[in-house]
């Protein structure tokens, strides 16, 4: 399944969309599982984990995709039989991004999230991320 995650960076009603669609989208990959013994997620989350997952998590603590609520509700999703296919390989592995911001004039090697990510259901093969050296978008492809 391709999902994208609404965003909640244009202000509290938005981020209570967002918030809905978290609980929504919980409760339909749930009832999906009963009738689907694998389920493969890839999509734009919009929300970043854990603090390995952002740059200067410090200054983010309070931004949108780094909210304690959205954080809460991915350790959520995770404990309840989801898996970060890339987190699962590299649990330690730091600076590693997906998305950056060109308003930032960040790049894929300074500041940036991992918005862009994958969750597996019960069978796992492998996780990669490619990498380019010049990218003409602000996403890496998974």
């Amino acid at each position: 399944m391709s999902a994208y995650f609404p965003s909640g960076t244009t202000g509290d009603e938005r981020q209570e969309v967002k918030m809905n669609y978290l609980d929504f989208f919980f409760d339909y990959i749930h009832d999906l599982q009963k009738t689907r013994s694998k389920i493969l997620v890839c999509g734009d989350y919009n929300i970043c984990h854990r603090e390995i997952d952002i740059h200067n998590p410090v200054s983010n603590k309070d931004a949108s995709g780094f909210k304690p609520e959205e954080r809460a509700w991915m350790e959520k999703y995770f404990n309840s039989g989801f898996i970060d296919t890339f987190r699962f390989f590299h649990p330690q592995q730091a600076h590693e991004y997906s998305w950056w911001s060109f308003r930032a004039n960040s790049g894929p090697i300074t500041k940036a999230v991992p918005l862009k990510s994958s969750s597996l259901w019960l069978s796992i093969n492998t996780a990669f991320r490619v990498y380019t050296k010049t990218c003409g978008s602000s996403i890496l492809p998974l």
